[in-house]
């Protein structure tokens, strides 16, 4: 990817944060350590240069085109002009001969997590001054401050949307197993009810919202808990085999009513391990629990 298109990527997604009082004390510190009467952390895009946190100066942005910063995101070191009127490539600048009348100017780059350019941070006078090394070594401490702070508003951002990407996955998933026209159950590891749809609660005689953190055993006839944990065993360890049984589930009512299950591994569920019981009741006159078949793939 073109890295200026990064560059700009970057720095749209941190604009439409809130501001920053962890950069705003960064700019601040900056401020009274160096002297400056400006301080600034900037974002450059392919056009312009965002002041994401700003101290002693009214802009809010400028064209990329007459920023100091875009200068200094090309070198690894702090760009240091001391007097930009002296300077070739800044005394014709409108920064330098307007408002707000840059003379000194000292900017570190600013990095992403994956090492491209953002912005900087820098400190400003509208009067000629020295920089010494002992400032260079300053102001490069005080921009890994600013970059941690970035780096972990990067890192909240994408935790945010992938959560916001797993809910939209999980709602659209319960969307499906409502409409399924058989009962549906997703169990962990353990073998704990952690989802099921309607149909499921409607043939076990339970109220839905009970049902998650229920074991699977408990709501099968004692009679018949043996195979059923037999058959999760199975599905657990061999995710290719679909056990197919006849069991007696204990509904709510106290009444066991045959039905039919199949058991299917699901592994790529969010759970550690997640089993699906596809539950309808059977015609099927029955004396004792059984296995219809064992085959491969999903019921």
């Amino acid at each position: 990817m073109n890295q200026e298109l990064v560059i700009g990527m970057d720095a749209q997604s941190r604009l439409h944060r809130p501001p920053s009082e962890e950069l705003d004390r960064i700019t601040r510190t900056a401020a009274r350590l160096f002297n400056m009467p400006m301080a600034l952390i900037t974002l450059l895009d392919q056009e312009r240069q965002w002041f994401r946190s700003r101290c002693g100066i009214d802009l809010e942005e400028t064209a990329r085109d007459i920023s100091f910063c875009a200068h200094a995101i090309e070198q690894q070191e702090p760009l240091v002009v001391p007097d930009a009127r002296k300077d070739p490539r800044f005394r014709s600048n409108p920064l330098v001969t307007g408002y707000p009348n840059i003379r000194f100017y000292a900017g570190q780059t600013l990095r992403s997590r994956s090492g491209e350019p953002l912005g900087t941070l820098c400190v400003l006078d509208s009067h000629p001054h020295k920089f010494s090394q002992k400032d260079t070594t300053a102001l490069m401490d005080l921009a890994k401050w600013a970059e941690h702070h970035l780096h972990l508003e990067e890192a909240q951002s994408e935790a945010a949307s992938a959560r916001s990407a797993l809910d939209r996955q999980q709602r659209l998933f319960t969307h499906i197993i409502d409409q399924a026209e058989v009962g549906i159950a997703l169990l962990d590891e353990h073998g704990v009810l952690v989802q099921c749809n309607r149909r499921f609660g409607t043939a076990t005689r339970r109220d839905l919202t009970g049902l998650p953190g229920t074991s699977f055993a408990s709501l099968i006839d004692p009679r018949d808990v043996f195979l059923a944990e037999r058959s999760l065993s199975l599905a657990r360890s061999t995710p290719d085999m679909a056990p197919h049984l006849i069991l007696r589930f204990h509904r709510n009512d106290k009444v066991s009513s045959w039905s039919q299950v199949g058991l299917s591994s699901l592994p790529r569920r969010p759970a550690c391990l997640v089993l699906s019981s596809l539950l309808r009741p059977t015609s099927t006159t029955c004396t004792k629990p059984r296995s219809i078949c064992l085959h491969s793939g999903m019921i």
